[in-house]
């Protein structure tokens, strides 16, 4: 685990990619004066009768009074639309879709009485480097707060930016125009956060949030250019193409059967936030195994793992996660949903484990000054982790990588596996992710502690065994646990 080679060859790929990556410097924060007269004019949507159940999206008045423009996926398909305006008072006002742009994701809401005003639009799109600040409610939480975005280089067409499988399937079934030319992101737009205001300095709209894409760990995060409001104002397409969802854009889910809270239901739910060393995760929502292996940046790792497994498309439909993410941005963390997943205060880690005792995943992200620095807190990562196991480990070869694995967007990550052994002789096996973009490192590490290669060879060449059906569930959640780790990653940017 801790081979010198290895190291090495991480230092050799920061070195290589330097000046790429460490261009991405962490958006600079909106002043508060201008984030607090913008926040007047935000609503959360809350929309009812969906397909999928409920919905809660992001809102901001906009145009004539009354107005409020929304991502279309936020309220296509819905029976019911509704907004919340914390800033004025609490109120729960009733909306309905009176125009829609469907190439460019966009709704325009009608709201009676509504006291917001509307925000003023950029004058040009923003440019690379440019720091924005999307304002509104991730995670469906009904307290409005703020996410640093940095707008980031590369071509612009949405097709460009996603994986092949999630390009096809939106392809296929999505109103949105994949030719669409879209303000790239650095940081993730978090569920909830679809029709988001984002902000430039002074205030004014340079881009609407999209939501991401929900295929994947780590969301490919997208704005739509504020240019398209004119065009939303003017349209006159049929509103009916709101009653059709667009597949693989995300709002954060709702229970479909509350109420909408009124201002006095009580004091709003608080944000699950764990602190995993020096960044706050949230769990942004649950995948499928389909929708983590569609966009992994490692497709020939992926595959020798599930043969090595024994992993075919029955099993792997069986496969749920829960996905982690930074709120500051950053790699996120996919763990089985059978795990528990707490905070450890004491060893600066988040820990998901299962409830024998036998399989857990830790994971942890810090800020870095630079990309040197990344070589000293990925090494105290993992070597804090050697000693919290209490074994001696050995790096194996066929699944650790010979050189860290580097992305155009300026992605390393490094993947090694492990068998340990402790003093009384029961051997382990650990998967291990280390990565980093720009200013930010992402670790997660799976341990199984129970890895018996001459019971596991036995039960390969013996199926009928009585006693070998357990063997077999335990590998067969030991290889989903791996995976989840090995499809750990940063949205591609």
């Amino acid at each position: 685990m801790t081979a010198r080679a290895v190291r090495a060859a991480l230092v050799a790929a920061v070195a290589q990619i330097g000046a790429l990556a460490a261009s991405g410097l962490i958006a600079a924060p909106l002043d508060v004066a201008v984030r607090e007269r913008v926040a007047l004019s935000v609503a959360q949507v809350r929309a009812r009768g969906c397909p999928d159940g409920g919905r809660a999206a992001t809102a901001f008045a906009y145009g004539e009074a009354g107005r409020f423009v929304t991502a279309l996926h936020a309220v296509a398909g819905c029976d019911s639309v509704s907004v919340f305006l914390e800033k004025h008072g609490g109120h729960v006002l009733p909306a309905r879709v009176e125009r829609v742009v469907a190439r460019a994701d966009l709704a325009l809401l009608i709201v009676e009485n509504s006291p917001a005003a509307p925000l003023r639009r950029a004058a040009a799109e923003p440019a690379v480097n440019d720091a924005l600040e999307a304002i509104g409610y991730y995670l469906a939480v009904p307290t409005m707060d703020n996410k640093p975005l940095r707008v980031t280089f590369g071509e612009r067409r949405l097709a460009t930016m996603l994986p092949d499988a999630v390009r096809r399937e939106l392809a296929h079934a999505a109103a949105i125009d994949l030719d669409l030319d879209v303000v790239r992101l650095d940081g993730h737009l978090l569920p909830g956060l679809s029709g988001a205001p984002l902000v430039d300095a002074t205030g004014a709209v340079a881009a609407i949030g999209s939501g991401g894409l929900q295929s994947g760990a780590a969301s490919v995060s997208f704005g739509v250019p504020a240019t398209w409001l004119d065009a939303l104002l003017r349209s006159t397409e049929p509103v009916e193409i709101a009653a059709r969802p667009t597949p693989g854009l995300f709002a954060a889910a709702l229970d479909a059967a509350a109420p909408d809270p009124g201002p006095t239901s009580g004091p709003s739910p608080a944000l699950d936030v764990l602190r995993c060393d020096g960044l706050d995760f949230v769990e942004i929502g649950r995948r499928s195994f389909d929708d983590l292996a569609r966009a992994t940046d490692d497709p020939v790792a992926l595959r020798q793992i599930l043969l090595t497994g024994g992993l075919g498309a029955q099993q792997t439909a069986r496969f749920g996660f829960r996905v982690f993410a930074p709120l500051e941005g950053g790699g996120a963390v996919a763990v089985p949903d059978w795990m528990a997943v707490e905070a450890d205060p004491f060893d600066g880690v988040c820990r998901a484990s299962d409830d024998e005792g036998l399989l857990s995943v830790e994971f942890a992200g810090t800020e870095v000054a630079d990309l040197w620095e990344v070589q000293v807190v990925s090494t105290a990562f993992e070597d804090a982790f050697i000693e919290r196991s209490g074994r001696f480990w050995e790096v194996d070869p066929n699944f650790t990588y010979i050189a860290p694995l580097t992305r155009i967007d300026g992605l390393i990550v490094n993947r090694k596996t492990a068998v340990g052994a402790d003093l009384s002789g029961q051997t382990a096996l650990a998967f291990e992710t280390l990565m980093t973009r720009g200013p930010i490192f992402t670790g997660a590490v799976a341990l199984s502690e129970w890895w018996d290669m001459g019971r596991i060879q036995h039960c390969a060449f013996q199926p009928a065994d009585p006693g070998c059906a357990p063997v077999r569930r335990h590998l067969e959640r030991t290889f989903q646990t791996i995976l989840g780790v090995h499809l750990s990653t940063f949205p591609l940017i």
